[in-house]
């Protein structure tokens, strides 16, 4: 029952961590559009479109067709909400670009990606969230960290939260998932600090719970599969009430040895051909 219940919670958990589509992403809903003339612009290119029953929406890409593509999703979104939403300010950021998503009667909306693309669809997705769930969640910061980078968003009545990974679209998207966790439970889940270890990356989540705070550790090859592992062990943490962090990783014949320390004094061991699939195998012996 146990091992059921963490599956339910790591297909939940994977559910939150939405791909960044690619340029062949089409809209469905019944706005017609114009066709627009693509502008050059910081990263790529802006196409301003006129459309039927909403107006003229600005859209952001690397490509003409990804700023094609983006226009109209934000015309649909226009439509769908009744709210006015368009593509404001493009600009760099540490890692990648950022973009700005307008609203009516919503403050900005700030999302940031490895590309212009991945930063104008994280803006809108956000924006998007904010209307589903009454806060409004934007990447408001991009750093460097080992194994690569991370970004800070901030939700309305909230402590900024910090997410981590091998790129910036990747942090971006971690951090929201953080975001979307924490406005769902109640227990917002942050990263303190990442650093390089036998076979790949480390890197941490510190939870607050009702009754105080909760650190894990996680490894994995790269620093995405890290900071995804800490997410999932902090959800399983939380969730089971059974709190298990990473204690230790070396190599061994054929690959790696990872060794998760769990309440109640005990120790799980898993071993892989990679640090990532050592961690998820030690997980799911724990689990």
């Amino acid at each position: 029952m146990r091992k059921l219940m963490c599956a339910l919670v790591v297909a939940a958990a994977a559910a939150v961590m939405v791909a960044v589509p690619a340029a062949a992403e089409v809209s469905r809903a019944a706005v017609t559009c114009g066709t627009g003339v693509p502008v050059a612009t910081t990263g790529g290119y802006r196409v301003l479109l006129n459309c039927s029953g909403v107006g003229y929406v600005s859209g952001a890409g690397t490509t003409a067709a990804d700023a094609d593509t983006r226009a109209r999703a934000l015309a649909n979104t226009s439509a769908a909400t009744g709210r006015a939403c368009t593509t404001g300010a493009v600009n760099t950021t540490t890692g990648g670009y950022l973009a700005v998503v307008e609203c009516g009667g919503l403050p900005w909306v700030f999302g940031r990606g490895t590309t212009l693309t991945d930063a104008a669809y994280l803006a809108h997705l956000q924006a998007t969230d904010a209307m589903s769930r009454g806060k409004v969640c934007s990447t408001v910061g991009s750093n460097t960290t080992p194994g690569g980078y991370l970004a800070v968003i901030e939700c309305t009545g909230m402590d900024w939260l910090i997410g981590r990974g091998t790129t910036l679209t990747e942090a971006a998207s971690f951090a929201r998932a953080l975001a979307v966790d924490a406005l769902a439970s109640g227990r917002p889940c942050s990263s303190r600090a990442s650093l390089a270890t036998t076979g790949g990356f480390q890197t941490d989540l510190e939870c607050r719970t009702f009754t105080g705070s909760l650190p894990v550790l996680a490894v994995g090859t790269t620093l995405t599969d890290a900071a995804s592992e800490s997410r999932v062990l902090a959800i399983n943490s939380l969730a089971t009430g059974r709190v298990c962090s990473t204690a230790g990783n070396v190599a061994v014949a054929g690959g790696y040895r990872v060794t998760l320390s769990c309440t109640s004094g005990s120790w799980v061991f898993g071993e892989g051909p990679t640090l990532s699939e050592a961690a998820r195998v030690a997980r799911g012996n724990a689990y």
